[in-house]
């Protein structure tokens, strides 16, 4: 390696302009050949040492710079430990994709390389790295005026470098980008990136980026798992800045399953930020992410998701966005060329977007042909100082062949439903509204079609002939009668997107099976899934907005055992045990229950243990026998007595529906079953239990034990599961496993062990006691 190629490491990337407004990720995860070396970085160490063992480490990141390292070379930092410097590498470095330079940890915790005013890491005309597990620190906003991690080639010849993967990174206090990837040099960038569980905050151009000189370079570039937040902006500067997630120049590219958050509220130019987009680029997916309060200090932008110049053949999906300043979903082109055409917003939800400047929840603009804007789900209110719009193809236009089709408009507070500049009404350019659900709480529908206002979709419909599809007419002007429309709140984890279920059909919602047919009226594929994974379509036929609804039971319940209960949660020791299940346990007499729910590991801390609940229907308590029984579930039971699904957080879903009256059965191991006293209804979405508020929640008579302060949980003491207490319980199964430790049915308490305290505190105290459970 060449130091002098370093002049000071703030060279590069924090001069350079960044241009204005994703296949499949490449996780390879190869191994490192015999002729690789590990060198291992401790503060104890000492550079004149080998560095090749943990017991002779190398002290400075400057050693690191004077070597070169080769394909399948590890360099590992000691967890825990802070390492003031700025890391460089270049082609005299560079790995390959099977056999990477790998840039690590070795011992607990994540180390800090802490940059001061300049970039963190540089990798300058190399590629065939791998990063991970490393915390990259900068002096923050206004001293640092780079990017934390700085991946930058201008190799002349259209160069493809391939394989850079970074993975458990933080980068934060950079006056650049946290991670930046770019090159420029015509077609010369890279290949095959990978940025997976990054979190990239506080610095102030941005999150993450990728670009190039040329449009559609870099390729298959997946970004997963990522949180961009906090990243301010620049105020007083020209070009865009505090963005959260950003693909650049890319030909086939992902983002999924990240977040955006808090961004941009420093930007006061002209193009402002967004918190997750991408630009000149192809092929790009970006689906099941959340983005929401992404700010902007000027006249432009802040929004949630954005197609932006020269987007081709890309879709967005599955996202939420809610609560920006700018559009929540915006496709925009200039005019100088063709090259937007063929893009896709499908199964998306906005709530309260185009907080500022104007904008629309969708916002169309610029030369854009051969758009898909179908099934998403739109709520919009009032904002202060701004007049909002819930789909928006603003003044400066030449929209061509866009198609708005099974979506959900839904306003409050006289917020104009469409708002659509004279430039784009003209009946040649073919922009259609077909099969969408058009509501205003207030009463009154506003839509601004050109230079007039309809209040009612027939009177728009006979003026305009919109919202006709093949000569009849298609719409719908009314409630869609959603769960709880406005009241969505921020996520966190789009993995639990399930959980929003503010967007969800009500059973009688007049949008079920009333959607248009894509495939068979248009020729388009619609997809497999609505936003909230559900396949579409159900019995052949689909719906409006985002939700796919289907006879689906999401049960909300809550129960108590007594054998773990300490007086205000449940012990959750079991869990730790070597030998707790990761498949469901009742697979075995009396249960004889054959559902294959398993995980890799426990979901969380919280887990107390597995449960079984069985849903019975039927028209009262007394008849609701094993023979009325519709569905069973095994899920986990959290220590506040809540029941789960496998992820440790979602609420149970069933794909049953109720004809007469649901009852609710719950069974444990070795707990006395109990059953709901009264029918199971639902509310808001949900049907909600709570079996511990009351011994009369229990069908029977004192079918549960009072655990205290009006507290109820199921009686413990059944060892061997046959719904009643007895000396068999005792005399069978606790007395062949006292002493022992495990996942044990004789452990009562549920403490890993088998012992007196099992005996004498649960099993005795409720010794005859059975289940009423019918």
């Amino acid at each position: 390696m060449f130091l002098n190629l370093l002049i000071g490491l703030c060279k590069i990337y924090g001069k350079i302009n960044y241009p204005l407004k994703v296949l499949l990720p490449l996780i390879v995860l190869q191994g490192i050949t015999s002729s690789a070396t590990t060198y291992y970085i401790s503060p104890y160490g000492d550079d004149n040492n080998s560095g090749t063992s943990t017991l002779a480490p190398w002290q400075t990141i400057e050693k690191v710079n004077s070597i070169n390292f080769t394909q399948g070379d590890s360099i590992l930092f000691q967890g825990g430990q802070v390492f003031s410097g700025n890391l460089y590498f270049d082609t005299y470095d560079a790995g390959t994709l099977s056999e990477p330079v790998t840039l690590g940890s070795y011992d607990t915790g994540r180390p800090e390389i802490n940059a001061g005013s300049c970039t963190a890491l540089s990798i300058y005309n190399a590629a065939g790295f791998k990063i991970q597990n490393i915390k990259f620190s900068g002096d923050g906003c206004g001293i640092n005026e780079a990017d934390g991690i700085s991946i930058y080639m201008d190799l002349p010849g259209s160069v493809k470098l391939a394989y850079i993967f970074i993975n458990e990174v933080e980068v934060s206090g950079f006056g650049g980008w946290g991670v930046s990837i770019g090159s420029w040099n015509g077609l010369s960038g890279f290949s095959d990136i990978t940025v997976m569980n990054v979190e990239s905050h506080g610095n102030c151009k941005g999150g993450i980026i990728t670009y190039a000189e040329n449009i559609y370079v870099h390729e298959n570039v997946y970004v997963g798992y990522c949180k961009a937040n906090d990243n301010p902006g620049i105020s007083g500067t020209l070009g865009n800045n505090g963005n959260g997630i950003v693909l650049g120049s890319v030909s086939g590219g992902i983002i999924e399953y990240s977040i955006a958050c808090n961004n941009g509220w420093l930007c006061t130019a002209n193009e402002g930020p967004v918190g997750i987009w991408s630009y000149d680029s192809e092929n790009v997916l970006i689906q099941c992410n959340e983005s929401y309060n992404n700010k902007t200090g000027g006249p432009a932008d802040g929004g949630g998701f954005d197609l932006d110049q020269n987007m081709r053949n890309s879709i967005m999906q599955y996202n939420y966005s809610h609560d920006n300043d700018g559009a929540g979903f915006l496709i925009w082109h200039s005019l100088n060329n063709d090259n937007c055409h063929g893009n896709i917003i499908r199964y998306n939800i906005s709530q309260c977007d185009a907080r500022k400047n104007g904008y629309g929840s969708i916002l169309i603009g610029g030369k854009v042909d051969n758009t898909e804007i179908y099934n998403n789900t739109i709520f919009l209110d009032q904002s202060v100082g701004s007049t909002p719009k819930a789909v928006y193809l603003w003044d400066y236009i030449e929209v061509t062949n866009t198609h708005f089709r099974n979506n959900i408009f839904y306003t409050s507070g006289n917020v104009s439903l469409l708002t659509i500049s004279p430039g784009a009404t003209d009946s040649t350019d073919n922009n259609l509204f077909q099969g969408n659900c058009y509501y205003s709480n207030t009463g009154t529908l506003i839509i601004n079609w050109g230079t007039e206002t309809y209040t009612d979709i027939q009177a728009w419909r006979a003026a305009t002939n919109q919202e006709i599809v093949n000569g009849n007419e298609s719409g719908y002007e009314g409630d869609p009668l959603l769960v709880s429309p406005g009241n969505g709140t921020t996520i966190g984890n789009p993995v639990y997107f399930d959980s929003l279920v503010e967007y969800k059909l009500l059973p009688g919602s007049p949008l079920i099976e009333s959607g248009l047919n894509f495939d068979s009226l248009f020729g388009v594929d619609p997809g497999a899934r609505d936003f909230y994974g559900g396949l579409i379509p159900v019995n052949n036929q689909y719906d409006i907005g985002a939700h796919e609804y289907r006879n689906v039971i999401v049960l909300n319940i809550k129960i108590l055992l007594e054998g773990p209960f300490n007086g205000l949660t449940m012990n959750t020791d079991i869990t730790d045990l070597s030998n707790f299940p990761l498949s469901q346990p009742y697979n075995i007499s009396p249960w004889n229950y054959n559902g294959t729910e398993s995980v890799v590991s426990i979901p969380n801390a919280s887990v107390v243990d597995w449960v079984l609940i069985e849903l019975r229907d039927t028209t009262e308590a007394q008849y609701a026998t094993s023979s009325t029984k519709i569905a069973r579930q095994s899920a986990f039971l959290l220590n506040d007595g809540f029941v789960v699904g496998l992820d440790g957080s979602s609420l149970l879903q069933f794909n049953n529906s109720i004809i007469q009256q649901l009852f609710v059965v719950v069974w444990h191991r070795n707990h006395l079953g109990i059953m709901s006293a009264n029918p199971v209804t639902e509310s808001g979405g949900l049907y909600t239990y709570d079996f511990s508020i009351g011994n009369s929640q229990a069908y029977g008579i004192d079918a549960q034990k009072n655990l205290g302060s009006s507290v109820y949980g199921m009686y413990g003491g059944d060892a061997n599961a046959d719904n009643i207490v007895d000396d068999l319980d005792k005399s069978v199964s606790w007395l062949n496993e006292v002493g022992l430790s495990g996942y044990l049915p004789s452990d009562l308490d549920l403490d890993g062990q088998s012992n007196n305290i099992d005996k004498n505190d649960v099993w005795l105290p409720n010794e005859g006691t059975s289940s009423q459970v019918p």
